[in-house]
């Protein structure tokens, strides 16, 4: 007989989330805060530059601008970075590539500074969307 789809899927489980311990973005990996990135602050263990948070494709602000990260909420920032952990950047092959090429089609994820660096179209307004090269 045939095997239910059901119940021959596995169920997915968040991967792990291992965080750099030594001050750097949980998104991007760097310490830098320029105006490129924004600011970068720690909450609850949590570290991150505001456009690297405003540009990650699976976050949306849940909650107020005093809750969180920015208004990211904890565990929807946990779950993103989990998220990532699956995704390679375009451009330096590393995991955590959380910013998707909003173009039909393209299957580009890119870090935040990678995609700066590469030139890709940021727009910071709306949706904030990333377009890449």
């Amino acid at each position: 007989g045939k095997i239910s789809k059901a119940k021959n899927k596995r169920e997915k489980k968040p991967m792990p989330v291992v965080l750099p311990d030594d001050g750097c973005c949980h998104f991007c990996y760097t310490k830098d805060s320029s105006r490129a990135l924004g600011e970068l602050r720690e909450v609850d263990g949590i570290i991150g530059h505001h456009n690297c948070l405003l540009f990650s494709s699976g976050l949306c602000q849940a909650g107020k601008n005093e809750e969180g990260l920015w208004g990211f909420l904890i565990p929807d920032i946990k779950k993103e970075l989990s998220r990532g952990k699956r995704l390679r950047c375009t451009y330096c092959k590393l995991p955590g590539a959380l910013v998707g090429c909003h173009e039909a089609r393209c299957p580009c994820t890119y870090h935040y500074t990678c995609g700066i660096e590469a030139g890709c179209l940021m727009q910071y307004y709306d949706n904030f969307r990333s377009f890449c090269t």
